[in-house]
């Protein structure tokens, strides 16, 4: 009798031992501690994707149709889950496609790796499995509303449908179609007027002047509320500088080189930009420095204009320097080191600016009966055009730096954000620069290898002394 009734205390603690790490396991899988060790946080959300999830207002519905021995199942099951423990709207499922195949036909996913986006009526399939490309079908199915940037044609700007590695900029307008946006040409000649659904207008890289007409659409544009996204190179268009010049911005003709922060190598024409501006939110989170190539300074002219606010957003390091392009062109010098006889000048310089254009004579009762009634004009004024082509835009910060710029001039600060990495960690290049080069030697080839034979030298002195 004794031992039975051992075994039933035994019986007894095991259960609620048993019970005891049930209940353990349940409270740390929703309120758990998990550090992410890995290169770039591969298994930690991004902060673009977790500012989307907290402004989710609306229940999303998440079915990913895969095989059952896909290796990226395991990758999409630990997505699903750090995005359910963020937004609890948002439900997920992964479906075994050659199991289910009713299902996988109702949602016309014929394809292993198809992932369906579903909230009320509205429905978005794609089949890349990318956490950034997950956020933007989540906005695309949950958003009443879109908003369209325009992009001014007609002097040798960039092309948002070119492919070209040097010139093109498709790789950009793939990224802004990602956030939701629309994005089309605009011409401004003859009779054209601004569209009245332009959230921004971007002006990227032209080579030729405006004509006095169209600055003075868009001026009339930026008066009204409008927003300007200008990416100008050095000497690039005059016409354009002096458009710039009723906003207390000057464009000189004049180039950067940065041999502390230019990459590895490379010429010093292109760099890191290691100064970004905390007071804004396009540039305080970012995580990477951008990379310019071939660009100028950014004068902020002195006024009495209470009505135009100037903030700088990037600016070179204080060792860089700013060169004359040469008579009637823009290209630089055939010697880029700093020289002092021929006028070069030492920074840091602003290379970026975001400029607010209080509007006069605004009804406040009217912007509050109508939040899409805007209080400034915005412009954003980059010293380079070549850093958002498909050549640089995925180095280092570039890509947010563009995407947050656009965000803000379109009212939609709640996109603002840094984005997942889409390079391999230990797989792909790395960028260094030439001081971080500099130092790897100075440690790796003076330093420790004189450490060491200085410790050499100490221990084979103690011993002939002892």
């Amino acid at each position: 009798m004794g031992a039975l009734k051992n075994y039933g205390h035994l019986l007894l603690n095991s259960l609620g031992l048993l019970a005891f790490m049930a209940g353990v396991i349940a409270v740390s899988y929703y309120h758990n501690l998990r550090i992410d060790l890995t290169v770039g946080q591969a298994y930690t959300l991004s902060q673009h994707s977790r500012r989307i999830l907290d402004e989710l207002a609306k229940p999303v519905k998440i079915l990913a149709f895969v095989r059952k021995e896909d290796p990226r199942n395991a990758y999409l099951t630990d997505l699903f889950w750090r995005i359910s423990l963020r937004q609890p709207k948002v439900t997920s499922r992964v479906v075994d496609l050659n199991r289910n195949p009713a299902l996988a036909q109702a949602y016309h996913a014929d394809s292993y790796g198809s992932l369906v986006v579903e909230c009320g009526p509205r429905r978005k399939t794609f089949s890349n499995v990318r956490e950034e490309l997950l956020m933007a079908a989540m906005l695309q199915v949950t958003r009443d509303y879109e908003k369209t940037v325009y992009v001014l044609a007609g002097h040798g700007e960039h092309d948002f449908s070119d492919a070209d590695r040097y010139r093109g900029y498709s790789t950009f307008r793939n990224v802004l179609e990602q956030e939701f946006y629309h994005v089309k040409p605009l011409s401004l000649f003859g009779n054209q007027e601004i569209p009245k659904d332009a959230s921004a207008i971007l002006i990227p890289g032209p080579r030729r002047d405006i004509l006095p007409e169209e600055a003075l659409k868009l001026d009339r544009y930026v008066q009204s509320g409008g927003s300007l996204l200008v990416m100008l190179d050095p000497g690039g268009s005059p016409a354009m500088s002096a458009f710039l010049h009723r906003y207390r911005i000057d464009m000189p003709a004049r180039v950067i080189g940065d041999g502390d922060f230019r990459l590895a190598a490379s010429e010093p024409l292109t760099s890191r930009i290691p100064d970004k501006g905390r007071e804004s939110s396009v540039t305080s989170i970012l995580d990477a420095d951008p990379v310019f190539s071939l660009f100028g300074p950014i004068e902020v002219r002195e006024g009495e204009e209470q009505t135009i606010d100037v903030l700088p957003l990037l600016s070179s390091s204080k060792n860089s320097w700013s060169m004359a392009l040469q008579s009637g062109s823009n290209v630089p010098p055939d010697d880029v080191e700093f020289e002092q006889k021929r006028g070069d000048q030492r920074g840091p310089f602003p290379v970026a600016v975001s400029v607010a254009i209080k509007i006069e004579g605004h009804d406040p009762t009217q912007v509050k009966a109508d939040e899409s009634v805007r209080k400034v004009g915005r412009l954003i004024v980059f010293g380079d055009s070549d850093f958002a082509s498909n050549q640089f835009i995925d180095l280092l910060g570039n890509r947010d730096l563009l995407v947050n710029a656009v965000n803000w001039l379109a009212l939609e600060d709640t996109l603002i954000g840094v984005r997942p990495e889409r390079k391999t960690a230990g797989k792909e290049q790395f960028y260094v620069s030439s001081r971080q080069n500099y130092m790897v030697f100075l440690i790796g080839v003076v330093i420790l290898p004189l450490t060491f034979v200085a410790l050499g030298m100490g221990v084979f002195l103690r011993r002939r002394m002892s």
